[in-house]
């Protein structure tokens, strides 16, 4: 399971890094992508100022759990279920966790 479990992180990060250069609008605010490999928490949040105000939010969230990456947030339009799925993850091993359990 750990061979699994290298290969899902690294898949991941794979996918988020390139996010955290993206420019955002309005230029104040900026992507910052949090890995937590050792509690497999995986997180693409943006941070900044608009308006005067602090702006904060998650924009990607993943977490690998006894072997299967769990998807709570995908607020991209980089579509983070099919990249996972392309880069040869089986779809028994993600979770759609935004959806009940009876629809997962």
């Amino acid at each position: 399971m750990e061979r699994i479990a290298s290969t899902y992180r690294q898949l991941i990060q794979d996918i988020l890094l390139p996010m955290e250069a993206w420019k955002y609008e309005p230029p104040t605010t900026r992507a910052e992508v949090i890995f937590d490999e050792r509690r497999d928490r995986y997180l693409l949040v943006i941070v900044g100022w608009f308006k005067n105000q602090n702006d904060y939010s998650a924009v990607v969230h993943l977490d690998i759990i006894d072997g299967k990456i769990w998807l709570y947030i995908d607020k991209t339009d980089q579509e983070i279920y099919q990249q996972l799925l392309d880069g040869g993850v089986p779809e028994e091993d993600i979770v759609r966790a935004w959806l009940p359990p009876s629809e997962r």
